[in-house]
């Protein structure tokens, strides 16, 4: 009986074992993919820019189309952003940081995702702080965690329904909460939810947006963690350490 239990243990660490391995080589040929995708994708996208430059020299600050071209040159930027990063692949996360409002990233990120959330029928609420709050990071990348999580609220809100996100300062550390009124987690999924290639029920993609998302709140030194009940929504919450300038 012994050995039963000792073969199954075995067995089990080498299933396991053999998991990890095709995630890894996954994980592997994804960012072999990305490298070459990204590189393609580069030098068009330059071309967008200068264009972009150029058109924004032609339009005056008191025209309509003024704040509409500025939404554009703001997902230009986070797609530019993007598009380095993924060029840098090997390079770890968390590079490039400086004092950043978390107001301010909050507001920029549902701005890129809000006429796509109103076409789902998302109600975007906020609470934010009245005060600044600002963490030591990269805004490009703490821009496309909320991004992800907003879209992700909507997948979870086929039919419509309100995403809140809030913001405070709790014993030194920022949080940022994002909640809907979707469909929940099960158990199940909420223990593979941030690991590679898992998209969850009814995802869509790759399954990397909330790996991504985690690894990159943890590269900024934070964590991120979530509630759910099934058939009433999920609370994701970020917690980053608040920055002081030293003086």
């Amino acid at each position: 009986e012994q050995l039963e239990e000792m073969v199954e243990e075995r067995t089990k660490e080498l299933q396991d074992a053999q998991v990890r391995l095709i995630q890894s080589e996954k994980l592997a040929a994804t960012g072999r993919l990305a490298v070459s995708v990204a590189h393609e994708i580069n030098n068009p996208l330059q071309g967008i820019g200068n264009y972009l430059s150029l058109i924004s020299q032609q339009v005056a600050e008191d025209d309509s189309l003024h704040e509409n071209l500025e939404m554009v040159k703001l997902g230009f930027e986070r797609i530019s952003e993007i598009v380095r990063r993924l060029r840098a692949f090997h390079r770890p996360v968390g590079e490039g940081m400086e004092s950043t409002d978390i107001n301010g990233v909050v507001e920029r990120a549902l701005a890129l995702v809000g006429y796509q959330l109103s076409l789902g029928q998302v109600e975007v609420k906020t609470e934010l702080a009245e005060q600044k709050l600002p963490v030591l990071g990269s805004a490009g990348q703490l821009e496309q965690v909320l991004v992800n999580l907003a879209l992700n609220a909507q997948e979870a809100m086929p039919g419509g329904g309100v995403l809140m996100v809030r913001t405070t300062l709790r014993q030194a550390m920022v949080q940022v909460q994002v909640s809907d009124t979707g469909r929940g987690i099960g158990e199940e999924e909420m223990s593979r939810l941030f690991k590679p290639f898992y998209g969850g029920e009814g995802g869509q993609g790759l399954g990397l947006g909330l790996w991504i998302s985690h690894n990159i709140i943890e590269g900024h030194g934070g964590s991120i963690e979530v509630e759910s009940q099934v058939g009433e929504g999920s609370t994701f919450t970020i917690s980053l350490p608040a920055y002081q300038r030293e003086r």
